[in-house]
């Protein structure tokens, strides 16, 4: 079994230069589909931060990767910087 959490910096800082946040969305979707969801032998999840941390999918709780997809599109920016 294969837990894999990825961490998503969320502040405003990413977006500042050029726009990194939904490129960070699209890594984390193409590192998932490398693994099989389907079986439960991988387990992702997404958490989320700026100047809080956010749990936005809990580790296992998505089986197929277009459902994780469209959880990841769904994770919107914070906006904020953390100090």
């Amino acid at each position: 079994m294969v837990d894999l959490q990825f961490v998503v910096d969320s502040s405003s800082s990413v977006n500042r230069i050029n726009k990194n946040f939904p490129h960070a969305k699209d890594f984390i979707k193409h590192v998932s589909s490398i693994f099989d969801l389907r079986n439960q032998g991988v387990r992702v999840g997404v958490v989320k931060y700026s100047t809080a941390v956010s749990l936005e999918i809990e580790i296992g709780s998505i089986n197929s990767q277009n459902d994780f997809n469209n959880a990841v599109d769904a994770i919107g920016q914070s906006f904020k910087n953390f100090k």
